[in-house]
């Protein structure tokens, strides 16, 4: 994951320009009697999460994401994070269609021993009642480190160095996938409010109980390259409070879709 985020600073940050919008981008979801799934695509950058119905409700399944190379219908993932281990050799080859709001995706997934995985899915683009094409922090971003204060009242911190937490914005929906010493630690996402200067997140699919907290605001300042998050989250169980300050790496480039 570290090399991913290296790497891709590098190189984006100075040839955003490059990187043209097409069909493909923005927020999809597959819904069956089985599995619901989110999938967010920007110009540069992927992520997908998944979840399973049973009796009780619905249950993590899987996330993973990273870049991805498209040429013509040809769309092939480069899957470099994730919550499931061993994905690295895995390797994708997709075909791609686009009518509307539908997007047809076939092909395959070839596995480390060299099995292969058929995939044939119909996604269908989001729909939500909010959209923010001014919001600065639409992007791709690495948190380069963060401070927080735990309910009662302990204080604690980290960097990119052990925990990374690699995170998509787009003007609908954030994604954030999470790891500490290189293991899965957790995923969220939703939907979300912006009122010019704060961000308001819904929990909406997640790794863990996406009901566990009743508020969640973040004061937001976004300087170039550079993100700023100072927020609180309440926890819906005992009204607690969580403190927080991120700072953040744009990764990937701003886009409006």
């Amino acid at each position: 994951m570290k090399k991913l985020i290296s790497i891709i600073a590098l190189f984006l940050f100075s040839s955003f320009q490059l990187f043209a919008q097409h069909d493909l981008v923005g927020t999809w979801e597959r819904k069956n009697d089985t599995i619901n799934s989110v999938k967010i695509i920007t110009p540069t950058h992927w992520m997908v999460y998944a979840e399973e119905k049973n009796q009780n409700g619905t249950e993590f399944m899987w996330s993973h994401g990273g870049t991805y190379t498209l040429k013509g219908n040809n769309y092939v993932e480069n899957i470099e994070t994730a919550s499931w281990e061993d994905y690295g050799e895995v390797k994708t080859d997709f075909t791609i269609k686009i009518e509307g709001n539908t997007l047809y995706h076939k092909g395959s997934l070839i596995m480390e021993d060299g099995s292969v995985v058929p995939i044939d899915e119909v996604w269908k683009r989001a729909n939500t009642n909010n959209s923010y094409n001014n919001n600065p922090s639409v992007g791709v971003w690495d948190q380069l480190n963060s401070t927080y204060t735990l309910p009662d009242g302990s204080e604690e911190s980290h960097t990119n160095d052990t925990a990374t937490r690699f995170q998509i914005i787009t003007p609908t929906h954030w994604m954030r996938m999470s790891h500490r010493d290189d293991k899965f630690e957790h995923f969220m996402g939703g939907t979300y409010k912006f009122d010019g200067k704060k961000m308001y997140p819904n929990f909406e699919f997640s790794s863990f109980p996406d009901d566990e907290y009743s508020e969640v605001v973040i004061d937001q300042r976004v300087n170039g390259d550079k993100m700023y998050w100072d927020g609180y989250a309440i926890s819906k169980k005992d009204n607690k409070k969580l403190t927080f300050k991120d700072e953040f790496q744009l990764v990937g480039p701003k886009v409006s879709k």
